[in-house]
């Protein structure tokens, strides 16, 4: 009982583990364990214990998560990872379980399709059903990514997947399927044993097959973009943000752009922003150009990255509003421009009615906004006495856990220039503060430290009766 327990507790861990790698693989896998939950006669309270270690403990392993791959249901398509193009596949690609991309031989998982068909003719069995069942449900998942188009996590529009996990999952089920076939008993030995050679072959060349091809693809070290050491410690001690357009368009703060930052789940409606701010920044046109500038200063950007081959007709049609930056010690893809005038927060002129609060500004020299000292998520300000209809705008996207207080009382937040937050200003003097509570957050991963720890105790075995 005890060893079982820990069998199963580790069985949840490992699920667990793929969910946060892999989370099309993790929902295959989870329909695989309810579908024999039905299927398999049995009863019993263990029946049901097996079933919440497999099904619920690892959800809760990987909390806050969950929450978010149910509000983004294209993550289970596209997964995790950096926004990179899919690579094509054709149809003899996937005959051959070859999802394309660097990284992987073509062909050689054509060597295991062919020894578990080599091995059906010979020795065809019951053993291989559950194989082949799997590799079907495999199938599924492969229809659902290549026809299915969903919007990635931080992209804008819907398109298909990559067809890696799918096709991997096909051959987890081929590779079960021609263990059943191999199983000793009646048949040809004379040909079952060369066909189990050539699986066994094609399964250590697609084991090697990414030692031998070396470090190819994304990530390989010595890319990305890179600013002067100047530029870096301006950014970490001001806290203000970095738009980079090179590549797909990335918002970060107080530094520049890591590998895992497209896994953060987005504001809603904020890669539909970004990226109407990377086709007007690098129009070329000197009125969008600006007037985008304006926009990324009023939101907190202090550096634009652009191309390096954009960065000349960007500043040109810029103008006084970019400033050039210095360039790294080592010259990388892209090139840095700095905003002189940034806002983290601000209290706009009075009377500005509700369509033009929607409005962004397109400009921050008419004197219609006052700069607040503030790094948000926090924001606080103490304003004079003046007329009705003035805001405190933050530099931050609104949405729900912001909360804001005048005098210590609870103000409703608005919305103000689009997207930010922002808070009415009464017409006599108060103090302003503009908060955002992560308390549900701090809850779920309190629950999953939690359950992680119950995790790694229950599994350790304990000492065996003599």
């Amino acid at each position: 009982m005890a060893a079982l327990a820990v069998r199963r507790r580790g069985t949840a861990a490992g699920l667990a583990v793929i969910g946060a790698f892999a989370p099309l693989a993790h929902l295959v896998l989870v329909l695989v364990a309810l579908g024999g939950f039905v299927l398999v006669p049995g009863s019993g309270r263990r029946r049901g214990v097996a079933l919440f270690m497999l099904v619920l403990m690892p959800l809760a392993l990987l909390l806050p998560w969950p929450a978010v791959v149910i509000q983004n249901p294209g993550v289970v398509v596209h997964g995790f990872g950096a926004l990179v193009a899919n690579p094509a596949t054709t149809a003899a690609d996937l005959v051959a379980l070859h999802p394309g991309g660097p990284g992987a031989w073509p062909f050689v998982g054509a060597l295991v399709v062919l020894a578990v068909l080599a091995g059906a003719l010979v020795r065809p069995g019951r053993a291989a059903l559950p194989g082949l069942g799997f590799a079907a449900l495999g199938g599924l998942a492969l229809a659902l990514v290549l026809l299915v188009p969903m919007t990635p996590l931080g992209g804008a529009t819907p398109s298909t997947g990559w067809a890696g996990t799918p096709l991997l999952i096909i051959g987890w089920g081929l590779v079960w399927a021609l263990l059943g076939l191999c199983r000793t008993g009646g048949g040809k030995p004379a040909l079952v044993r060369p066909a189990a050679a050539i699986g066994v072959a094609a399964l250590g060349a697609l084991a090697s097959g990414v030692v031998v091809a070396g470090p190819v693809g994304p990530l390989t070290d010595g890319g990305g973009t890179r600013m002067a050491s100047s530029l870096t410690a301006e950014l970490a001690d001001t806290q203000r943000w970095v738009l980079t357009l090179d590549g797909p368009p990335r918002l970060t703060a107080a530094r520049l752009p890591a590998f895992g930052d497209d896994d953060l789940a987005p504001a809603p409606g904020a890669a539909a922003r970004l990226g109407g701010l990377r086709a007007d920044l690098l129009s070329g046109e000197s009125t969008r150009v600006r007037a985008a500038l304006a926009r990324a200063a009023a939101a907190g950007v202090l550096f634009v990255i652009t191309p390096a081959d954009a960065a000349p007709a960007f500043r040109v049609a810029a103008g006084d509003l970019a400033g050039g930056a210095p360039r790294p010690p080592t010259a990388g893809p892209s090139s840095a421009s700095s905003s002189p005038r940034t806002l983290r927060a601000a209290v706009t002129r009075a009377g500005q009615d509700r369509r033009h609060r929607r409005r962004p500004p397109t400009s921050l020299d008419s004197g219609g906004v006052v700069p607040v000292d503030a790094t948000p998520p926090g924001a606080a300000a103490r304003v004079s006495d003046g007329p009705d209809g003035r805001l405190l705008v933050v530099g931050a996207n609104e949405e729900p856990g912001w909360t804001a207080t005048v005098n210590g009382r609870q103000v409703p937040v608005v919305r103000a220039w689009g997207h930010q937050v922002a808070v009415p200003v009464p017409t006599r003097a108060a103090d302003v503060r503009v908060e955002h509570s992560s308390a549900l957050r701090g809850v779920l991963l309190l629950v999953q430290g939690a359950m992680v720890l119950f995790t790694v105790l229950t599994s350790i075995p304990g000492r065996r009766p003599d």
